[in-house]
């Protein structure tokens, strides 16, 4: 079973290389793991037969996988239209309602696919039906193409998954034309989240439902982090521990109901037929928790355990956990390569390791001697069993911290402490208490909203001590992490480290064969513990080292740009874009892109100008990195009325960060032929806070760059009067392509061979301009666009330059 399940792996991860080459990592891994599989078995016919079945079935899920969803029939601007839908679901958030709607009909439109989904956020809250009511309105929708950045959060995919083809949000009230069957689970789902709006404190609502229900809508931004520097996220996450946990009540519940029936239970052993019934509970907590990926995991772990004791076979958990792999990957064969599955697994595979070297060391075993039985107490068995919790605890949390941390760029130093109570507080308090309220549900919303009460008071600890960790010293530990290869090998070594102690065991019985002397395991572990180090600190790949890498980032109707400098670090020009109660652009793109390229520190962060679309995540990243040196321009007015500003400043100043006022003429100059260069303003200069931008040059060799933040037409002028504005490779057009900006002279004294706009997909202000565009056309401009290209990344050595445009693989050289 396992050199097929290894050889299936290698399968998937093969396919994957051969479709899109992002996980050549996992090949290299693979073929470690099948020559050390090879050194330690006898290699027989049955047995490469097995491995290349695995292998070709795993080859074959990938690449014959459908695509989940057909592709969107809409473009990627917004269009407004006239539907009608059933909806599916809703979800309440901090700042709207978010509805799915299923079986859609567009009015004078695309024909969708009965089985395909759209999904609206309503900003008013217009509306409050339930699901299955049959709804026509009025929306803006597009194909909901989300942010294209190196190494980000791809979000059409996960949208296909869900089945969405298209994204938007309402227009006016809808009307409800009536309801439809089915929806059953939905509707139920739904009148529990109105029963904790009316029972539950509201600070706490969010993680109620969450845990009850598996909707994290309510969850905002602080809470999420909160629970994720406390180690406890995963709490709240429909998991193996609460779907496990209602299968042991069910089993208990039900095999002590069938005693009772004096016939059915004379003579006959039980245990097959409640485990068989408890399949029925476990389903239905499925199905009410919204069947995410994470309780899908979970049900068929449960489901084939209580399948083992049905058919009165001892549960073989190893075998059990890969069966389990491969049906999921059999469904979603990409989920191989996410966090979720990722530490769902090696969680549920440590626990069963490091349970079988407890039981190797006797541990988990009662002495065998009649005296020293006698003298293992109640209070010795209980100490046993602490110790064993912790160190446990502490273990699990070890490896899938490594993998935590490599997705997540996030360490929490008091996970182990925090889970030894918390886990057993929500699984024997808060969980139970939330059960007994959906059972009574129906019979007296009194006793439910109660009950559901307590439970929320109960979550209300946990939230409470994760918001007091977040303060703690290292509480905030944020962090690139190894890179893909190395925390795979960190995982696989520290499971050899764990799993070598049962050879050590044998040692005397077996010490003949190689490998097996007590010698030759010390020998291995410290081969594993070697392995383990390089693989912790195998770090990112960054830009190369001969090239300067500047990346216009792609972050809607706003402007974040990112270089690296061999010898000089990472700079960040403008830290704009969307900022809401679930999202930060700071953290959930420009942080994780700098994680992404194993970056920890900042050497500047510059601010063109103090408005939103310019520095809303600069707050972030001084909170995530080191930071050198804020520069800024002179804008006095904002910063004593603009809280956003000031609290940069205060934070800036707080952390230590060199705040440093340039203006025309400051320049930093390296010796590789690097150089920075403020082209604007000069001291004194007066206008608006758009023409007071900071306008920055960049040059490397004969390469010369421009990065003219919103200046309009007084800064133009200045510039072009002061001899500031010369010939350049590379412009990022001003004001994201405004009529305000890019006159024709100053367009004609640049004369770049390419202009980039940084604009939002759609945006409702038409940018970039036509009239602008052709203008830089006119003096033979090539013109990129991140509204349309994605994240747009140049690289030089100086003399060429190769340009790299997120949603396209091809590669421009010039």
């Amino acid at each position: 079973m396992i050199d097929f399940f290894i050889f299936f792996l290698g399968g998937i991860s093969v396919a994957d290389v051969i479709q899109s080459g992002s996980s050549y990592e996992l090949i290299l891994i693979w073929s470690f793991v099948v020559v050390w599989r090879l050194t330690n078995v006898t290699l027989d016919r049955q047995l490469i037969r097995l491995s290349m079945y695995g292998f070709v079935f795993g080859v074959s899920v990938l690449i014959l996988s459908p695509n989940w969803g057909t592709q969107s029939p809409f473009s990627a601007e917004k269009q407004q239209v006239t539907l009608t839908a059933t909806l599916a679901d809703i979800t309440y958030r901090p700042d709207s309602n978010r509805l799915i709607l299923e079986h859609v009909h567009i009015d004078d439109g695309p024909k969708i696919p009965a089985s395909n989904r759209i999904l609206l956020s309503d900003y008013r809250r217009n509306v409050n039906p339930i699901p299955g009511t049959r709804l026509k309105v009025k929306a803006r929708i597009s194909s909901g193409a989300g942010f294209q950045n190196p190494n980000g959060f791809d979000y059409v995919s996960w949208l296909r998954k869900q089945r969405v083809v298209a994204t938007g949000y309402l227009v006016g009230k809808p009307v409800e034309l009536g309801m439809v069957d089915g929806y059953t689970i939905a509707r139920f789902r739904q009148n529990i989240s109105q029963l904790m709006t009316r029972w539950v404190p509201e600070p706490v609502v969010g993680l109620t439902e969450a845990l009850m229900i598996g909707k994290r809508g309510r969850l905002d931004m602080s809470d999420r982090e909160a629970l994720h520097a406390a180690g406890v996220f995963h709490l709240m996450a429909i998991s193996g521990l609460h779907v496990g946990l209602v299968a042991a009540w069910s089993f208990f519940i039900i095999r002590f109901m069938l005693t009772l029936i004096v016939p059915l239970s004379r003579g006959r052993d039980l245990k097959g037929a409640a485990a068989l019934i408890s399949l029925i509970p476990v389903l239905l907590f499925g199905a009410l928790s919204g069947w995410s990926l994470a309780t899908q995991r979970a049900v068929m772990m449960t489901v084939m355990i209580l399948i083992a004791v049905a058919v009165r076979r001892r549960s073989q958990t190893v075998r059990g956990l890969m069966i389990a792999a491969i049906v999921l990957l059999v469904i979603h064969p990409d989920e191989l390569f996410q966090a979720g599955f990722q530490l769902s697994f090696v969680a549920v595979g440590f626990l069963i390791l490091f349970w079988r070297f407890l039981q190797n060391q006797g541990w988990l075993q009662r002495p065998e001697n009649a005296v020293e039985r006698e003298t293992d107490t109640w209070y010795n068995r209980l100490l046993r069993l602490l110790v064993v919790m912790i160190l446990t605890t502490m273990m699990v949390d070890f490896a899938t911290s490594i993998v935590a941390v490599h997705h997540f760029n996030r360490l929490a130093p008091y996970g182990p402490l925090m889970n030894l109570w918390a886990i057993p507080w929500v699984s024997f308090v808060s969980v139970p208490l939330g059960l007994l309220s959906l059972l009574s549900y129906g019979l007296s919303e009194t006793i439910s909203g109660w009950l559901m009460g307590m439970a929320a008071y109960s979550l209300w600890l946990v939230g409470w001590v994760a918001e007091l960790i977040v303060d703690w010293p290292g509480g905030w530990w944020r962090l690139p992490g190894p890179s893909a290869i190395g925390a795979i090998l960190a995982v696989l070594a520290l499971a050899g480290l764990i799993g070598s102690t049962k050879k050590a065991a044998t040692t005397e019985e077996s010490a003949t064969e190689i490998g097996n002397t007590k010698a030759g395991v010390n020998m291995m572990r410290l081969g594993f513990l070697i392995l383990l180090i390089i693989g912790l600190s195998w770090d990112r790949d960054g830009p190369p080292d001969d090239r300067l890498q500047v990346t216009v980032m792609d972050v809607g109707q706003a402007q974040s740009i990112i270089w690296h400098m061999p010898g000089d670090g990472w700079t960040v020009l403008d830290a704009g874009g969307p900022v809401t109660p679930r999202f930060n652009v700071g953290e959930g793109i420009l942080s994780k892109h700098l994680w992404q390229q194993g970056s920890s520190k900042i050497k500047r962060i510059i601010i063109s100008h103090p408005q939103w679309d310019h520095m809303a995540g600069v707050h972030r990243l001084l909170r995530n990195f080191e930071v050198e040196s804020l520069w800024i321009g002179f804008f006095p007015e904002q910063e004593c009325d603009k809280p956003a500003y000031q609290a940069v400043l205060t934070l800036a100043k707080q952390r230590g960060v060199e705040i440093r006022r340039v203006f025309r003429g400051d320049q930093v100059v390296s010796e590789n032929g690097y150089q920075l260069r403020v082209h604007h303003p000069p001291k004194g200069f007066e206008g608006g806070v758009n023409d007071r931008s900071l306008v920055i040059g960049l040059k490397m060799g004969a390469v010369d760059m421009l990065f003219a933040g919103d200046v309009e037409k007084g800064a133009e002028a200045d510039m072009l009067a002061r001899g500031e504005l010369k010939p350049v490779d590379i412009v990022v057009a001003p004001h994201h392509g405004s009529r305000t900006s890019s006159y024709p002279n100053t367009v004609a004294a640049l004369q770049p061979k390419h202009v980039i706009f940084s604009t939002g997909r759609g945006n409702r202000f038409g940018f970039p301009k036509q009239a602008v565009v052709e203008r830089w056309q006119k003096v033979g401009a090539t013109g990129w666009n991140t509204g349309q290209d994605g994240a747009i990344t140049i690289q030089t050595d100086g003399n060429q330059i190769w340009i790299n445009l997120q949603n396209d693989s091809k590669e421009e050289e010039s």
